[in-house]
Order: structure tokens, then C-alpha cells, then sequence
């Protein structure tokens, strides 16, 4: 018998324990093949379970097998869906639907992230910072936050601003949306100015004062800090 590398030994002692027989090595890889391949579209199933009716059967069948035969390349199951959603991306054209696809990716994303807390005493305009890796915000046209019904998505196409978050008290992800003007203050801390360059920009971009800004928005901008959202 010609002598196996460490990866095919692997893959042929894993099929002999799941079979209870010493197969060949081409059922091996079959069956090997075969598992994988349920595990992944199980993984992409439940991750868009309401993006899924979008598409017929046998439609969504033929993006999740080309998936499979293109071979997934992320390092862990759960970055499965968005390695499955970046390659629908290139070819899907309703924007809506990708929009879905995103937002239900996000939400994966967002219970595997790290929380982190901020190592600032107290909050202010003049310290820089930013969003914690629990949250995200982002600029959407179809309002895929609301579940009470996806069939007018198409319908309904507007502007939201939305932040999504896990909650630090019980893990669960919450959505608010956002006023365009906080959209715009939490969008340029990525940029890393100081807090107060942030508001002050968003004041003289929507005409505003920005020393009258500032007193208006610290208390929302406080209470971000004191959940760890802000840090």
C-alpha cells in the first residue's frame, strides 16, 4: 500500500470511525466531501433564514453547491456565511437582497466579536474615540431591520441609519436607528479625531452651532460611553 500523506491518514481514519469499516481511499475523501458539504449548507441555511426565501429552491441550491465546489477558504465555520454572502455579492443585483444578506451576516459577526472596555476615566470632547468591536453602524435604503414583513422590502426604499450592538447585560444584538447627524458623528470617529472635532464637523456640515450641538448630544454620546459601546 503506497504510504499516505499526514492529511489524506487523517481524513482516512475519520471516515473508518464513522463507518466502522476501512474503506478505500476515494470513498474516503467522498464521504469526507459529503460531510463537509452538509455541514456548510446547514451553516448557510440557518445564518440566512430570512434571506433564503428570495430565492427559489433550486436557485439557492445551485449558489450554495458552487459555494461547496469553490471550496471555503475561512479559517473558522462561523465566517462561513460571509465568505458564502462576499461571493453572491459580485452577481446579486437587487440591492435590497444584499442589504439582507449583510444585515444577517452582521449579526453572526457581532456575538463572536470581543468586547472591550475603555480604560478612560470619564468621557470628553476633547480625548479621542470610537466605536467598541460589539457594534456596528451602518447606512442602509431598505429597512432590513424590520422583520414584520420582508415581501415590501423592495417597496419601502428610504434612508436608515442604523447601529448594531451587542447588549452587555444579556449578549443579546439590539438595532436603533440613528439620527443622520449621529450617523455622521460615529461614522468619522473611525478617523480617529478628538470626540468634540467629530460633533463639531457635523455641526457646520447640517448648519448647526457647534457649541450648542455639543450640549444637546453629549448626554445620548455619555450613555454610549457608559455601556462600553463608545470607549
Amino acid at each position: 500500500m503506497p504510504k499516505l500523506s499526514l492529511d489524506t491518514e487523517v481524513q482516512r481514519r475519520f471516515v473508518e470511525n464513522i463507518t466502522g469499516d476501512t474503506p478505500n481511499l476515494s470513498r474516503a475523501l467522498k464521504v469526507y466531501g459529503m460531510l463537509v458539504g452538509y455541514r456548510f449548507e446547514e451553516v448557510i441555511d440557518n445564518a440566512f433564514a430570512r434571506l433564503k426565501p428570495f430565492y427559489s429552491e433550486a436557485a439557492w441550491q445551485t449558489l450554495v453547491q458552487h459555494f461547496i465546489a469553490r471550496g471555503g477558504r475561512a479559517p473558522y465555520i462561523w465566517q462561513v456565511p460571509d465568505e458564502f454572502r462576499r461571493m453572491v455579492k459580485k452577481e446579486e443585483k437587487r440591492p435590497w437582497v444584499n442589504e439582507l444578506f449583510w444585515y444577517e451576516w452582521i449579526e453572526i459577526a457581532l456575538h463572536k466579536a470581543r468586547a472591550k472596555r475603555s480604560k478612560k476615566r470619564a468621557l470628553s470632547f476633547d480625548k479621542t474615540a470610537r466605536l467598541s468591536p460589539t457594534v456596528r453602524i451602518k447606512h442602509l435604503h431598505y429597512p432590513v431591520h424590520r422583520r414584520d414583513d420582508d415581501s415590501a422590502l423592495e417597496e419601502a426604499k428610504g434612508d436608515f441609519y442604523l447601529m448594531l450592538y451587542r447588549n452587555p447585560e444579556d449578549d443579546e444584538i439590539m438595532v436603533t436607528e440613528l439620527t443622520p447627524f449621529m450617523y455622521r458623528v460615529l461614522k468619522r470617529l473611525s478617523n480617529h479625531p478628538t470626540l468634540g472635532d467629530s460633533v463639531d464637523e457635523a455641526a457646520r456640515h447640517f448648519g448647526e452651532k457647534p457649541k450648542e450641538v455639543r450640549e444637546v448630544i453629549f448626554p445620548a454620546l455619555a450613555e454610549m460611553f457608559k455601556l462600553h459601546l463608545l470607549i
